[in-house]
């Protein structure tokens, strides 16, 4: 019986070249001591981590493993380990059983990655794949459920499908704003996850007082709602500045997300300078930027607005041409239009970083 649970493991080999088939002590200290199950996807031979993996670690010489959903956990002593050509070899028995001695292999499958495979002797049955724990960010969140007969762990790919939108941001973000509305015109509520890098050196002082600020950048990820399970539609890291940025004299710009009709609008409101906004539709396998509105303002009177629609190719323009007006009421309009040439669309995946993206850039007036 213990024979059966001790063929558990599977992670991949640490590539000793010349040595053939020589025992070469091996200090396994160096290994990584904590480990998480990973399991490849069906897209590109990849892996991703399971948050409902198995779990191994190394503290001084004693190797435990813990498998979940039944919580089974087990743990060998660790007596030596060497290596032949390019595998770890280790010795190791139950701590109630000086008897029972056998041994488990290890293998990398991607040193620089943190991916490894254990197994026991020369059997490859019941293999585990891990990673290493500080090798975690490069892998998306995963989950693994077992199938309605309880046979077996099925893979649900997180890089595309996920029954809960949360499950999108990754290990070394945080989710910082979800919202929710239809954006593909099938009735059911999608999701927009606004997430937020956790990087330690985007952490400074501000510079007026001892308080820490936290200028990680945003990200977004749009999930659309298939019934049963989300679909990840795309998915940017880090185009959008920190909430906490800073605005010299005056407050930085606040971003708003928000559905509207069907589209999707960032709004940048900048308080009694006034505010501006992105609006984008999804079309053709993307969301594409259909419109501008900009209010420049001197607190209550609004001097000027942009208004551009790219697709009747149309830009109306009000100037406000009361400089003496100290409310709305006091504002004397004149509205202007005029036609733009646009070559194509500004698709969402094109802006790396609002902060840089310039609209002129994009279209010219005639």
């Amino acid at each position: 019986m213990k024979q059966l649970i001790a063929l558990i493991l599977t992670i991949t080999v640490i590539v000793g070249c010349g040595n053939g088939n020589k025992k070469v002590p091996f200090d396994y200290r160096t290994l990584p001591t904590k480990w998480i199950g990973v399991i490849r996807t069906d897209v590109d031979n990849e892996f991703a981590v399971c948050n409902k993996a198995d779990t191994l670690t190394i503290k001084g010489d004693i190797l435990t493993i813990f498998s979940p959903p039944n919580d089974i956990r087990w743990e060998v002593k660790i007596l030596n380990a060497y290596q032949t050509h390019d595998t770890l070899v280790f010795n190791v028995r139950y701590p109630d059983d000086e008897k029972l001695i056998f041994n488990l292999k290890f293998l990398w499958l991607d040193k620089k990655r943190g991916i490894a495979e254990w197994f026991q002797d020369n059997e490859m049955l019941n293999i585990s794949t891990f990673v290493a724990n500080e090798k975690l960010l490069d892998f998306p969140k995963a989950r693994c459920f077992h199938d309605e007969e309880g046979e077996g762990t099925n893979f649900l790919n997180i890089e595309r499908k996920s029954k809960n939108p949360d499950d999108f941001v990754r290990s070394d973000e945080t989710l910082f704003e979800k919202i929710f509305g239809d954006l593909n015109s099938d009735g059911k509520e999608d999701c927009v996850i606004i997430t937020k890098q956790t990087k330690e050196d985007a952490w400074v002082t501000n510079e007026y007082s001892s308080d820490k600020l936290d200028r990680n950048r945003r990200g977004i990820l749009i999930a659309f709602n298939e019934g049963e399970f989300y679909n990840l539609f795309l998915k940017i890291p880090d185009c959008f500045s920190s909430e906490n940025e800073d605005g010299g004299v005056y407050f930085a710009p606040e971003l708003y997300v928000e559905i509207f009709k069907g589209n999707l609008r960032f709004h940048y409101g900048h308080g009694r300078y006034g505010w501006w906004r992105y609006i984008f539709r999804n079309q053709n396998d993307n969301f594409e930027l259909i419109g501008y509105d900009e209010s420049n303002n001197r607190g209550p009177v609004v001097e000027s607005s942009i208004s551009i629609n790219f697709l009747t190719k149309k830009q109306q323009t009000k100037i406000n041409t009361n400089l003496d007006a100290e409310n709305e009421s006091e504002e004397v309009v004149k509205e202007t239009w005029q036609d733009i040439k646009i070559d194509k669309l500004v698709k969402l995946t094109d802006i790396a970083d609002f902060d840089e993206f310039r609209l002129s850039n994009f279209y010219t007036e005639k």
